[in-house]
């Protein structure tokens, strides 16, 4: 996924929209878009795993 791929996304989702409708819009797999959140979100947040799970080194 490119650098503007993801600005757009991220445009799109901090815009309400489903990621079905993303997907349809870009034509990038749901299943990728969710990796790319699930991952953005940690990195942002500073999580390195799952709440359930201890903290990479």
């Amino acid at each position: 996924m490119t650098r503007q791929e993801q600005e757009e996304i991220i445009c799109l989702r901090d815009r309400g929209r489903t990621y079905a409708e993303i997907a349809g819009a870009t034509g990038i797999p749901v299943s990728t878009l969710k990796s790319f959140f699930r991952r953005n979100i940690r990195k942002k947040r500073g999580i390195a795993s799952c709440a359930g799970c201890r903290p990479l080194p």
